[in-house]
């Protein structure tokens, strides 16, 4: 059994959701430098310390839209800012002039007091690196997606039979597929952590679609009736710069398993040799994101692109990286694609699927960076000396 240390460094902005929802105006405040997020229990005991839980319970049954920031405005000052430093559970520096409603955190060690990449989430992205892999060069493995595409079905069960197939350790007829008898889970990915306590901001997200003659637009938020309003979301993400470490465990006897079935063939089933291949999707889906990029007229993030790759970027992990990034779908070729998103996904135009990405935003209109890109290397083996 070898456990090897690891250490990924955040390239551009990343996030990882710790709520798994989007929290609402009473759930934070905001002034001109800083997100506070508030911790439900401390704000309970602030009110009761002030003599305000009457006064705050009438607030809620009168205000069909209560917002907390609205409820302290009516108190004289000294006293808000009493109650906002006895609620904060922690704050979060941001740079947004503009107005906005709701807040994504990320995932947070309370032990540690500050972020953590799960090692379910980096596992999954490995995971995804071994069926780009294996399906890259398989055409018989496509052909088998394009019939499953065209038969319908969910889209989220319609690739089911990828990890059946690759990852299954005992397809016994007849049994259910069970993640117990799913042969990675014996591949062992710990949590990543960071001596970096201060290393989040608040960033805004918007959406960039490509037009049908070039160029993009940022898309729409469907409740506005008037279609006017673009759809923005903010986020709590990693900065730059960022150095996260964890380990990653691989029993000997795993190397035997993928190399019994043919399809696995020329994948080394160890972390040095896995992580090798990193660049092999990564220099792919650079491309594609620059192709994209440069489709829409966005030379900035072409450029930007082209510095993540001087940079090492070989890895691409969390919330906003992309179908390609997540999916198999990266394997396969542009009509291949394109079948998938008439299949599945509604307003896919002729010649270019997925036809949108999320980006970083600057005053609400400038797009600056893409999200999720990291570099991933190992920097040693337990029980040895670092390399």
């Amino acid at each position: 059994m070898s456990t090897h240390k690891v250490e990924i460094e955040v390239l551009s902005p990343l996030h990882i959701s710790g709520a798994g929802r989007e929290l609402g105006t009473m759930e934070f405040l905001r002034d001109r430098d800083r997100v506070y997020l508030i911790n439900e229990d401390k704000l309970v005991q602030a009110l009761e310390r002030e003599g305000l839980t009457g006064e705050f319970l009438h607030y809620l049954s009168r205000d069909y839209r209560p917002n907390l920031f609205r409820f302290l405005q009516n108190l004289p000052r000294e006293r808000a800012l009493a109650i906002r430093e006895a609620a904060c559970g922690r704050s979060i520096p941001h740079g947004i002039r503009s107005h906005f409603f709701g807040v994504r955190p990320q995932q947070w060690d309370p032990v540690t007091g500050s972020p953590v990449l799960p090692g379910s989430a980096v596992k999954g992205a490995l995971r995804n690196l071994v069926l780009y892999l294996c399906c890259r060069k398989d055409k018989a493995l496509r052909e088998r997606a394009a019939r499953a595409v065209a038969a319908g079905g969910s889209r989220k069960t319609v690739g089911r039979f990828l990890d059946e197939l690759l990852f299954a350790a005992a397809r016994i007829p007849g049994a259910r597929q069970v993640p117990n008898r799913d042969w990675f889970r014996t591949f062992q990915v710990s949590d990543f952590h960071t001596v970096q306590a201060s290393c989040t901001q608040v960033e805004e997200v918007k959406v960039v679609s490509l037009n049908r003659e070039g160029g993009f637009h940022f898309s729409r938020d469907r409740r506005d009736k008037q279609n006017q309003r673009t759809i923005s979301i903010f986020v709590e993400t990693i900065s730059p710069g960022t150095v996260f470490t964890g380990t990653i465990t691989c029993p000997p006897f795993l190397q035997g398993l993928f190399q019994a079935h043919q399809r696995r063939e020329g994948i080394v089933f160890d972390p040095p040799a896995l992580l090798s291949r990193l660049d092999e999707k990564a220099d792919i889906l650079l491309a594609e994101e620059r192709a994209f990029f440069a489709r829409a007229g966005l030379k900035g993030i072409e450029e930007d692109l082209d510095a993540l790759a001087q940079r090492g970027a070989n890895f691409r992990l969390g919330w906003g990286t992309g179908l390609l990034s997540m999916t198999v779908n990266l394997a396969l070729s542009q009509e291949e694609r394109l079948a998938v998103g008439q299949k599945y996904f509604k307003g896919t135009h002729h010649g270019i699927f997925p036809r949108s990405r999320k980006v970083v935003v600057e005053e609400g209109a400038e797009p600056v960076t893409t999200l999720g890109w990291a570099r991933m290397k190992i920097t040693g083996e337990e029980g040895k000396e670092e390399v």
